[in-house]
């Protein structure tokens, strides 16, 4: 019996460490135009040379029918985009459909001595004009430490329903 217990335990406990470090993509669903699409990246970490961070939606998708959505990319303190490393939100894959437009830096630290990567947001526009719902805009998102000394990639998509 104690044999039993002891194994039980032990899966238990394995299926617990197991379930923590699967990580679930969370979707985002934004479908009104007049309120900014805003997505956060969170907890930047680096295992050796690879740095990267998680964001609160790692799909994010714009209501059919919709258009013109402003979609704004919020850094943690402590970390921002650099605008002389050409730091921002990339789609990965030209797009045909000319469905973003207007991307760039926001929002700057200011004061008599702003760190090197000074903005703490970026922003496009997402036209939504297309509907696309199987075929997601893979993109990436590239900042650095305020210093600007390293460089974090986060690798999300969105996609036009």
């Amino acid at each position: 019996m104690a044999r039993l217990s002891v194994f039980i335990i032990a899966c238990l406990t394995a299926f617990a460490c197991n379930a923590q470090s699967v990580k679930v993509p969370k979707s985002k669903s934004c479908d009104n135009p007049g309120v900014a699409c805003a997505i956060k990246i969170i907890n930047p970490t680096c295992a050796g040379a690879l740095c990267t961070a998680d964001v609160d939606a790692d799909e994010v998708r714009f209501k059919n029918g919709k258009n013109n959505f402003k979609v704004t990319w919020t850094l943690p303190a402590g970390f921002g985009f650099c605008d002389t490393a050409g730091d921002g939100a990339f789609l990965v894959k030209p797009d045909p459909n000319g469905q973003f437009e207007d991307p760039r830096a926001s929002d700057p630290v200011t004061g008599p001595n702003p760190p090197a990567c000074r903005f703490r947001e970026f922003q496009l526009k997402a036209k939504n004009t297309k509907s696309l719902p199987n075929d997601p805009y893979l993109y990436k998102i590239i900042f650095h430490d305020a210093a600007g000394t390293q460089a974090y990639v986060v690798d999300p998509s969105m996609v036009n329903e």
